[in-house]
């Protein structure tokens, strides 16, 4: 008797054989044989980079683990890579901010996120056809309102990939373009290998401390006042009828090395 697969028709155990061995040849491969690696990290770059993206980098999260929070532990097992990429802001539209937030700024606020999450769910198509899993973090997403997280922390993330620095504003600050970037992260078990971690800081630099209108940045990114901030986000999102906790005026601040100012 033939065997049957689970919608009750024999199964062709011919053809579940080829399939098996086309999934494991569309692996990304060396010409040795062993996986190409550093071979599928410049192709999702340049994946990223066609969907806009200004920044790409891969972490190792293992070593010390970073948390996945609000999935079961099961559904991450093994995603021990961790991709995080990053868009620009525009320059002229975090320009129109001045004391609070503005109806532009939100909605080209939602429109980066937009972005971000196309590029993670294409990276994630490309890894899942090498035959590999992959998990695209939204790039905005809050699960826990009182404390404001997500499913990872994508700061600590673009950190480790080497893309950014933790800055006294609690942000990831890019070298290039300060904070005027957002990010987002794919969590993957493709072995990719992880990029060199920047080692730099904010420096002498402390424009977002006065920028900050709700006194919450400090010296050090440790004394950042998290309930400070999320006090005077939650009351620009009620006053603007915004729909969600932006405010901006530290990333207006942090400009980068590219620094680009109205003409």
């Amino acid at each position: 008797m033939s065997p049957r697969s689970d919608c009750g028709q024999p199964r062709d155990t011919a053809k579940t054989s080829a399939l098996s061995e086309d999934l494991e040849m569309n692996k990304t491969t060396h010409s040795s044989g062993a996986p190409d690696m550093k071979g599928a990290f410049n192709e999702l770059q340049s994946l990223a980079e066609s969907r806009g993206m200004a920044s790409f980098g891969v972490a190792d999260i293992s070593d010390p683990p970073i948390e996945v929070r609000f999935v079961p532990k099961e559904t991450v097992s093994g995603l021990n890579r961790a991709i995080s990429m990053a868009c620009r802001i525009s320059d002229p539209v975090i320009e129109t901010l001045e004391d609070r937030p503005t109806p532009t700024y939100r909605y080209h606020y939602r429109q980066i996120n937009q972005l971000l999450d196309s590029a993670a769910a294409a990276a994630t198509t490309w890894i899942q056809s090498k035959g590999y899993g992959a998990f695209p973090v939204p790039s905005s997403q809050i699960l826990d309102w009182e404390r404001n997280k997500g499913h990872v922390w994508h700061v600590a993330i673009a950190c480790r990939a080497g893309i950014a620095w933790w800055g006294r504003n609690n942000l990831a600050v890019s070298p290039l373009y300060g904070a005027r970037v957002r990010y987002v992260t794919v969590l993957t078990d493709m072995p990719l290998p992880p990029s060199p971690r920047l080692e730099r800081d904010c420096g002498e630099c402390v424009e977002c401390i006065a920028a900050c209108p709700a006194g919450a940045i400090g010296h050090y990114p440790e004394e950042f006042d998290v309930e400070k901030c999320n006090a005077l986000l939650s009351k620009f999102s009620k006053e603007l009828s915004l729909g969600v906790k932006i405010c901006g005026l530290c990333v207006k601040a942090c400009r980068g090395e590219k620094n680009w100012r109205p003409r």
